[in-house]
């Protein structure tokens, strides 16, 4: 995974990358309306990433904070063995998708 993602840029991602690779392998298993929950989000997202050069260093920001919200929010519906580094809902999500998106 070293020659793909330098975790170095991304401190967050260091401590985190083995239960996000669980995550990505529970969810490729997982059922079609758990993802479809996440995927809600996530396409949200997407949209807003596609305008990162215009938003300003705050919305940048809130939008990596919703980023990692949302890679809990995964681990929550596909591998909830592991548990969350912060509490995350599909509410809260929601809440957090109209402030940002």
């Amino acid at each position: 995974i070293a020659g793909i993602v330098d975790v170095g840029e991304t401190p967050a991602l260091a401590g985190n990358l083995d239960r996000l690779i669980f995550a990505e392998a529970c969810e490729r298993a997982g059922t079609a309306p758990a993802r479809a929950k996440h995927d809600r989000f996530r396409d949200r997202y997407l949209h807003a990433v596609e305008a990162w050069d215009e938003l300003s260093a705050g919305q940048q920001s809130a939008l990596e904070e919703f980023h990692w919200l949302l890679e809990e929010y995964r681990i929550s519906l596909f591998a909830q063995q592991l548990g969350t580094a912060t509490p995350v809902s599909a509410q809260r999500l929601e809440r957090k998708a109209d402030e940002l998106l």
